[in-house]
């Protein structure tokens, strides 16, 4: 064993006491000030009076908590803040009070604010209190630079006598300062690691006042530009904490392997301080004891340390051999207990979980104890949709566990330290961790002013300093990451090099240091597959120690309805070994809970029997202030050959009639300024007309269709606030009129016919662009007639009222209901919108379905079907484990036919040694597969016992599924002793069987209602659909814009020609009915056959011709409304989650049952969700009905959507609570389904295999059928 000792000098401490002595009023705003009489940054550590007290590692009576209610003032700006309020007598009666930890915006205090990247302050470094724009939540100079001022007393337990008092702060946001009995201490930046203060000189016998001040926004604030929310207070622990005067200031155990990673090297170092002026004797012991608490080694040292110097001792443990190492998949821990004594005085302890493994960079790739193993790794930001950012062990813990079961091993703390108890759990559940300091620049380097200049390095260096001392001593860390997106600089480079010398035994990562240079992995951010092949390539012509290893830092964005990428990664991993894997965007939704705003109730009293929905706007409470409405059924079910439509708008809405809180987190009373956007549309039916400001309100538009195009009307409109608004067309003219004046008119043809029965919109948003409406509609009235006065009243003789809303005249109905609030939910600008729900699971950790992507994508054992002949199958099986074998996995199979299990059992697994592959022989000649079908077989695997690292017993971790042969058996409709009957009419076609009743609409040539035994199935018409709900990924790409030609394409279709005939077919009659159509996109043209049989079959088959040079489709199928009560839906295809042509991997082939309404799942901005693919058949049933409906595939398998509302429905609401229950579900059968892609969520597209190209005939063949 060796001693190395050295003297602190005291100057750094007494220099920095005088310059907060000294220093400006506003070390806030001032980038050389970031700590202030702070303790050097050290590793946790808790000490104890005994040694058993220590190994328990409970509580221990040198510790007191100050967590609890403190007493708190709330002031929006530093110059509201009470100046005085840390004296001692300062009367805080009349204060209100806070729990520590937590966020005080979610007790009521300022306002939430999520922003990804822009600074949610005027930027100017390193200032934060200069004017914004009017639009930002801080523009007002009372609103600023919120300042939170904290109070409460204590008393020091009685038997903390002599010795020094420390106070830590776990976590304060952004930056604070503290006094203790009235007396200053000092200051603190870096929110996310510790700030311990020594407060004995300033401490008084019996009660004892801490004050805190805490600013929102800082010269700090500048680091922290992290995509989440901007939050503020003291959100983690505080502590009080007793040591004796001569001290064990901070350890590092230094656990590595050798001897070919056999045997474990543990140094530990050992930092004593003597703050005291008397030359002082100590002595130190260390005992490592091994998971059974067996003693393993020990070490002794003992010494005088010179007064006002530290000293740093140093234990070589002998070599352990075979030692058990640690890694995620086996977190093998040792304990090193750690006894501290001093002369005259008690001994303490402290004690370490130590975990031995190694980790080094080898000829381009990162190895863990020697394996170069793969990271299915997340990044994580800490949230709960409760508690915000002041989160619990528990919290975490649940997070972590949730992970295990997708086969989820690593974690990048993204972008900043976390709690310490974080990494205790990641130490002993098993997660390689990448962790991050607190270091986010973004908006600074998207402005390229990101380098760090003069001035900066310092707080830089301080911040990565903080990081490694505080977490050096847990295994689980294998990368230490310098931050994330700022640009790259001298101060990261000067960074990875003191780590480097700090720390040898981790590697370092550092995303914008591209080409790697001191960065020890290439990890570029959302690069695509094709990209990772292009730089391995490239540095294949490197030496062999030059080159690197690929980790992506974040990949596979997971925002919405996404993760259709996952299995092109992954599959790259596994055939390149230099890439190993990486950190998927992101783990969980960063959602708020926030009370759902009232139900609002209007009528039509033009049409009693239309639903409207009103979808408000969440960042008022005023009512219809920026909402829009979705009503069905439209306006034109009936042909009008001419119409008026009128809206009155006022500026702000109106005065709610009901309360309404909003919950803990408050939305923001700062007025909004007047903003218009690009467009605003005013009134649409879509592939009828549409009524819109654009350009900013300058002008009005107003466009109706033709039946071949669009006749555009449009008037410059000098439009503020309120107005009447009115268009009108028919008679051969259009018009526009605003306030009662005619502004504007223009000839059209006097033979247009305006018919359709798709929704009506009224002020609707644009989710896409995030634009509203500025203002309330206050009145909607369409008369089927030409006005050019009253528009309100005006009732002309043989005119029709089609609608007539009086949105005033409306009822509010409490929601009671709450959903995940988001950007702007709590009026908060700059703003990111649902940008911060990035989860593969919800904000409370249920899962979203591409988890089980995940899931499957990552597993650990692989299985390959090698043959299959005379009932005996021959399985490779892979373990894809560095570390353990497989011998607590138990293995089962499954046989189905067309879906249904008819034989399972066991197979003998041998335990698979990590990284190799056995074969097994599963015997299925007893199973009969004679019989005609479609046969599957199905492996599982799963846990015998729970895992060291936390998988729960009898979980399957991973599963495969092979196809046995044999062919899925397709329906046939034959009944020769049913009648079949055709009543024509000017409108409808009718077919009427025994038993069934099919009514045809002859103006557009659908299929608008099919009856059977006597009970309603389809309630609306069976139509081409080219369109689906946006998925945010979809938004991302701006696919709305680049796709528009398809969002009405369907519903502007001009029906060519309707034919209908009776005809046999080997003696079978039925009633074949045809529609051809002009599609309005180049020359594209769809035709429909609908073969109708006397049992009430209906075959549908229909040819789409897409004409080239064209975007592609976001669907291709047909969509149609169910009775509400088929609410069950029952399918033979891939299940049981939702999936899509790109996003499959982790469904199977089986019978699945679901309801409509779980079915679809409720991400937290409502999108196109719900999708199951390679559907064989369909049933949709419920109680109530009396009759079900079947959907059977014809040729070629299909996709089935299910909605509980209207796809507007969808792309209107901003959270699921505003998804309305319409009275009737909506059923989509689709050749093909766009996929959801996942790349990015900013552009990035689904790969060419995922897409619905232009110049291709498309077919859809189903049959429907009616059963009782």
């Amino acid at each position: 064993m060796k001693l190395h000792t050295f003297i602190k000098s005291a100057a750094a401490f007494i220099a920095a006491f005088a310059s907060f002595s000294l220093s400006a009023s506003e070390d806030w705003q001032n980038e050389s000030v970031f700590r202030i009489n702070k303790e050097p940054a050290s590793a946790t550590m808790k000490f104890y009076p005994t040694a058993e007290a220590a190994l328990a590692e409970g509580k221990t009576p040198f510790e007191a908590s100050l967590n609890g209610d403190w007493k708190f003032r709330f002031s929006g700006n530093p110059d509201a803040r009470p100046k005085d309020f840390h004296r001692p007598d300062f009367d805080d009666s009349a204060w209100g009070s806070i729990p520590v930890p937590s966020n005080w915006e979610m007790h009521g205090h300022g306002v939430a604010n999520y922003t990804n990247i822009i600074y949610p302050f005027k930027m100017n470094k390193p200032f934060v209190m200069g004017e914004p724009d009017a639009s930002y939540t801080t523009h007002a100079e009372d609103f600023r630079n919120p300042v939170g001022s904290y109070r409460r007393s204590f008393e020091l337990p009685a038997d903390w006598k002599g010795g020094r008092v420390f106070l830590k702060f776990d976590g304060v946001s952004s930056a604070f300062y503290l006094w203790v009995n009235g007396k200053k201490v000092g200051y603190s930046q870096d929110s996310r690691t510790p700030a311990t203060f020594d407060i004995t000189q300033y401490l008084a016998l019996g009660k004892n006042t801490v004050a805190v001040e805490v600013y929102k926004y800082s010269d700090g604030s500048y680091f922290e530009d992290q995509d989440f929310w901007r939050l503020a207070g003291i959100f983690r622990d505080v502590t009080l904490m007793w040591q004796p005067d001569i001290a064990l200031r901070d350890v590092f155990n230094k656990a590595t392997l050798k001897n070919n990673y056999r045997d474990g090297s543990l140094v530990t170092e050992l930092l004593v301080s003597n703050p005291t002026g008397i030359r002082r004797g100590f002595k130190l012991s260390g005992r490592l004891y091994d998971s059974s608490n067996r003693l393993i080694s020990d070490a002794d040292f003992g010494s005088e340390i010179d007064p006002k110097s530290s000293m740093l001792c140093r234990w070589n443990f002998p070599t352990i051999q075979n030692v058990k190492a640690w890694s995620a998949e086996d977190p093998n821990l040792y304990k090193l207990l750690v006894e501290f004594e001093t002369a005259g005085a008690e001994k303490i302890y402290t004690v370490f979980n130590v975990g031995f493994r190694s980790v080094e960079k080898k000829d381009g790739q990162v190895l863990v104890n020697g394996k170069p193993v793969l990271f299915k790794g997340v990044d994580r930001h800490e949230h709960s949709p409760e508690l915000a950012q002041a989160i619990t062990p528990d919290v975490a813990k649940a997070d972590i566990l949730a992970m295990k079961k997708y086969n989820i091993n690593s974690i990048r703390t993204s972008h900043y330290p976390n709690h310490p108890s974080f990494y205790d759990l990641c130490d002993k559940l098993g997660m390689y961790v990448i962790d991050e300091a607190n270091i986010e620049m973004h908006e600074l380097y998207t402005n390229k002013d990101g380098p760090i200049g003069k001035g900066w390095e310092a707080a830089t260096l301080d911040r990565v300093k903080n990081m490694v001392e505080r977490d050096k001593n847990h295994p689980c860390v294998v990368f230490w990451s310098l931050g994330n997106e700022t640009m790259d600089c001298k101060a990261f480079e000067d960074a990875a090099a003191w780590v480097k010398k700090r720390d040898a035994s981790r590697l370092v990562h550092y995303d914008r240091n591209l080409p790697p240079t001191y960065a020890d992995i290439y990890s570029e951010m959302y690069i695509t597959p094709e990209d990772i092949v292009k730089f391995l390539r490239k540095e294949d012509k490197l030496e062999p120690s030059e080159r690197h290893p690929v980790i992506l830092c974040e990949y596979s964005h997971a925002m919405g309805n996404s993760s259709g990428v996952l299995k092109n990664y992954w599959d790259l991993v596994r055939k390149e070994p230099r890439f190993q894997g990486g950190f998927i965007w992101d783990w969980k939704d960063q959602g708020i809970y926030k009370n759902a705003e009232p139900i609002v109730r209007v009528k039509d009293s033009a049409n009693t029997k239309r639903s409207i929905c009103v979808f408000p706007d969440s960042r008022t409470k005023r009512v219809m202030e920026r909402a829009g409405a979705v009503a069905v059924p439209g306006l034109f079910e009936r042909p009008a050959g001419a119409f008026t439509v009128a809206l009155k708008l006022n500026s702000q809405g109106f005065e709610p009639k009901v309360d309404y809180d909003e919950g803990p987190a408050k939305i923001s009373k700062q007025p909004h300024p007047v903003r218009f956007a690009p467009t605003e549309i005013l009134a649409e039916q879509k592939g009828v007309f549409v009524l819109m400001f654009v350009d900013k309100r300058k002008t009005l538009s107003f466009s109706v269709w033709n039946g071949s195009a669009w006749d555009i009307l449009e008037a410059p409109a000098d439009f503020k606030k309120t107005a009447e608004i009115a268009a009108s067309a028919g008679n051969g003219e259009m018009a526009l009129y605003l306030d009662g004046k005619r502004i504007a008119s223009k000839e059209i043809s006097k033979d247009i016919s305006f018919f359709g029965t798709n929704p009506l919109m009224i002020t609707p948003r644009n989710k896409e662009s995030k634009d509203s409406v500025l203002g309330a509609v206050e009145k909607f009235r369409v008369v089927d007639a030409v006005l050019d006065r009253d528009f309100f009243t005006a009732e002309p003789d043989g005119a029709r009222t089609l609608s007539n809303i009086d949105f005033a005249d409306f009822r509010q109905v409490p929601s009671n209901k709450r959903y995940f609030a988001y950007g702007g939910d709590f009026g908060d600008f700059p703003n990111d919108g649902s940008f911060c729900m990035n989860g593969l699971v919800m904000a409370d950790i249920f899962p979203s379905p591409q988890v089980w992507e995940v899931k499957k994508t990552h597993q650990n054992i692989h299985s390959k079907l090698v043959s299959f002949e005379s009932g005996i199958a021959q399985v490779d099986i892979f373990n894809e484990n560095f570390f353990t074998d497989l011998g607590n996995i138990s293995a089962s199979w499954t046989v189905t036919r067309d879906g249904r299990e008819i034989e399972d059992g066991d197979f003998d697994l041998a335990p698979v040694q990590p990284q190799s592959t056995a074969r097994a022989i599963i015997d299925l000649s007893d199973v009969d597969m004679s019989e005609d079908g479609e046969y599957f077989l199905r492996l599982s695997y799963k846990t015998k016992s729970a895992t060291s690292n936390a998988v729960p017993a009898g979980y399957e971790v991973a599963w495969e599924q092979f196809p046995l042969g044999g062919k899925y058996r397709q329906f046939s409709a034959r009944n020769e002793e049913g009648k079949l009957s055709v009543e024509n009419s000017s409108d409808f076609l009718t077919v009427v069987g025994d038993d069934f009743k099919a009514v045809f609409n002859k103006r557009n040539g659908w299929l608008s209602s099919y009856d059977f035994a006597g009970k309603k199935l389809i309630t609306g018409e069976m139509r081409l659909s080219l369109w689906r709900p946006q998925t945010n990924n979809d938004m991302g790409a701006k696919l709305a814009e680049k796709l528009a030609v398809w969002r009405t394409a369907a519903e502007r279709m001009r029906l060519v020609r309707f034919d209908s005939r009776q005809q046999t077919d080997g003696g079978w009659s039925f009633v074949r009915i045809e529609s051809r159509y002009a599609i309005p996109a180049k020359d594209s043209s769809a035709t429909f056959s609908y073969d109708i049989y006397p049992d009430g079959t209906i075959y549908v088959n229909g040819e789409i011709a897409v004409a080239k040079g064209l975007p592609m489709l976001p669907r291709m199928g047909m969509q149609f409304a169910v009775n509400k009560n088929l609410n069950t839906r029952f399918w033979y295809g891939k299940g049981p989650y939702e999936n899509y042509v790109d996003r499959d991997q982790g469904t199977w082939v089986g019978n699945f049952k679901d309801s409509v309404s779980s079915a679809f799942h409720k991400y937290s901005d409502p999108q196109e969700a719900s999708n199951v693919a390679e559907v064989r058949h369909a049933t949709l049933l419920g109680s109530g009905v009396g009759a079900m409906l079947n959907i059977y595939s014809q040729g070629g398998f299909f996709e089935l959507s299910t909605y509980p509302c209207l796809i507007e429905d969808i792309e209107q609401a901003l959270h699921p609570t505003q998804l309305p229950e319409r009275d009737f579900n909506i059923v989509s059968v689709s050749a093909m389904n766009m996929g959801v892609g996942g790349v990015n969520s900013w552009g990035a597209i689904p790969y060419e295999d995922a897409q619905i190209k232009s110049g291709k005939t498309y077919k859809i063949s189903f049959a429907i059928k009616g059963r009782d």
